[in-house]
């Protein structure tokens, strides 16, 4: 593994080379404790309140208001399947249909298949967000499942927007839950294929939006531009914005018994990194390896659902 780094974060061991990173859980060999061990790094109190709330210093104090609001946000991240939203599968083109035919349900009405969208992506997304805050010491702008108006609402436009004030960068990331790294780079690519509308939307739909309420330190710096600038391309303009970033993100099945660092860097290592609105463009992919997608998500659904039963109760 010439010139890949180590690194010890906390339950982790960081492997980093030219940006591109993954995040080997220490008991990733004992698949019996890995789920809860990764379920109670990421999902316990402290945390899912301080990224509900966006701070990052706030301790959790056990009362009737703080298990009020974990219960609340808690259940945004529970996939119901009974409030699914299907697509037709054949409106995607042939590499994407099938990977979404190896990564989703599938379901035929009529003799048309249709997929159930993955809900449990908002899950991808909260860990996301936890590495950007606690290990790449960004701030978050906004949380965006804020954004999620009913349980099963995907998080429309861009997965995680966050802020270095140190080198003055905005942070437009993507994340994918996916079965295999494969999977997960083919579904980034088609992403970024689209991402510099992506990120001008994002400007208009929650950048300029009173009613979101961003980050204070990011506004305290960017308000007035936001309120006058009518789109991305006069904001860069106003604020001399020279640079933005694009974290990557794919938790991913894998081999447990086998796993190889290098295979993944080399596949992180096809993600496309072009220049997005003719800013230089720095790219940070991510990786997460989770043994198995479905087991996760049938342990993390479990788990949810007992913790969201402790909070009603100890209200």
């Amino acid at each position: 593994m010439a010139d890949i780094n180590k690194k010890k974060y906390d339950c982790f061991n960081v492997y980093s080379k030219d940006n591109k990173y993954s995040f080997f859980h220490i008991d990733i060999h004992d698949e019996v404790c890995f789920y809860r061990k990764l379920f109670e790094h990421f999902f316990n109190e402290e945390k899912l309140l301080r990224y509900a709330e966006n701070n990052f210093h706030l301790k959790f104090t056990p009362n009737r208001v703080s298990y009020t609001k974990l219960y609340k946000d808690l259940r945004l991240f529970i996939d119901y399947k009974n409030l699914s939203e299907n697509v037709d599968l054949t409106s995607f083109e042939q590499t994407i249909e099938r990977i979404l035919r190896d990564e989703l349900e599938i379901e035929n009405k009529n003799g048309t298949n249709y997929i159930r969208i993955d809900k449990f992506g908002k899950v991808g997304e909260y860990i996301f967000s936890q590495i950007l805050s606690e290990y790449f010491k960004l701030d978050c702008i906004i949380p965006k499942i804020k954004l999620t108006t009913s349980y099963n609402m995907s998080i429309f436009g861009i997965d995680t927007l966050f802020y270095s004030t140190k080198n003055n960068i905005i942070f437009f990331g993507e994340s994918k839950l996916s079965k295999s790294i494969k999977n997960g780079v083919e579904l980034i690519k088609k992403s970024l294929k689209e991402y510099e509308n992506q990120i001008k939307n994002e400007f208009l739909l929650t950048l300029s939006n009173r009613m979101i309420n961003c980050n204070k330190t990011f506004l305290s710096i960017f308000q007035k531009h936001i309120d006058e600038c009518i789109d991305f391309e006069e904001f860069v303009k106003c604020t001399n914005l020279r640079t933005i970033g694009v974290p990557i993100f794919i938790a991913h099945g894998c081999d447990n018994k086998n796993l190889d660092i290098e295979q993944i860097f080399d596949e992180l290592s096809k993600l496309p990194n072009k220049t997005i609105c003719n800013l230089e463009t720095k790219y940070y992919s991510i990786s997460l390896p989770i043994i198995n997608k479905d087991k996760l998500m049938v342990y993390f659904t479990k788990e949810m659902q007992n913790k969201e039963e402790l909070y009603k109760n100890a209200r």
